[in-house]
């Protein structure tokens, strides 16, 4: 059988993100290219499952009563929930280049368009695997930053931000490098999409940077045909 994913001449998925754009919004083509791709291509580290407590919020009818938290309710008369998050083996940021130079292409998408399907399947597979993944989009600056969580509803606020953000700015990578390293509080690992224009030698020193602080990097260079 043909998915609306495959080619009926390959039976395999396609390869061209023009064609994956048409199927819906940006979180639906990362399912499409996870799904088409890599399910059952590798087995999830992931060994069973523990929780840590996150916070609390208030109490609404229809809540599970086995989350109330009692001992709060005994020191402010008030109920209260506490919400939990799955402690996941990975902990993932998302770099993702919005300054002007994303917004070529010579096609009807631009290498911003192929980065954010990038930066959005890979999101999709890190929450399927339940590791923690967050984002952070920039151009002269960090202009929005998105925390790591295991949460579907965290990989919506991803895809959302990247549908939402055009390219515009010009950047200095190796100062806004400079900004991101102390915002990201954890170790982890820090996965970079940019087409890269900067001058070389600021630009290595700068991801060095992440390195001396412990943080495993990627980087997926984007460029259009020239």
């Amino acid at each position: 059988m043909t998915h609306p994913w495959q080619s009926s001449t390959t039976d395999k998925p396609f390869d061209d993100p023009t064609a994956l754009a048409r199927f819906g919004g940006l979180d639906v083509v990362a399912k499409l290219i996870v799904e088409g791709y890599m399910v059952g291509q590798h087995k999830s580290p992931f060994k069973g499952s523990s929780v840590e407590f996150v916070e609390h919020r208030q109490y609404y009818p229809g809540d599970e009563i086995r989350h109330i938290d009692w001992r709060a309710y005994g020191k402010t008369g008030k109920y209260y929930i506490k919400e939990f998050e799955e402690e996941t083996n990975l902990r993932c940021y998302l770099l993702v280049d919005g300054s002007g130079s994303m917004a070529y292409g010579q096609s009807t998408l631009s290498k911003f368009d192929y980065a954010r399907q990038l930066a959005a399947a890979l999101g999709y597979l890190l929450i399927s695997q339940r590791d923690a993944v967050g984002l952070m989009t920039f151009d002269t600056k960090v202009r929005e930053q998105i925390d790591p969580a295991a949460r579907e509803m965290t990989f919506q606020r991803i895809t959302q931000s990247l549908t939402n953000w055009q390219p515009g700015e010009e950047t200095s990578l190796s100062s806004v490098f400079a900004e991101m390293i102390p915002m990201i509080k954890r170790r982890s690992l820090v996965i970079l999409i940019s087409d890269f224009f900067d001058e070389l030698a600021p630009l290595t020193e700068a991801l060095k940077q992440f390195r001396h602080a412990r943080h495993e990097v990627i980087l997926f260079q984007v460029v259009a045909p020239e």
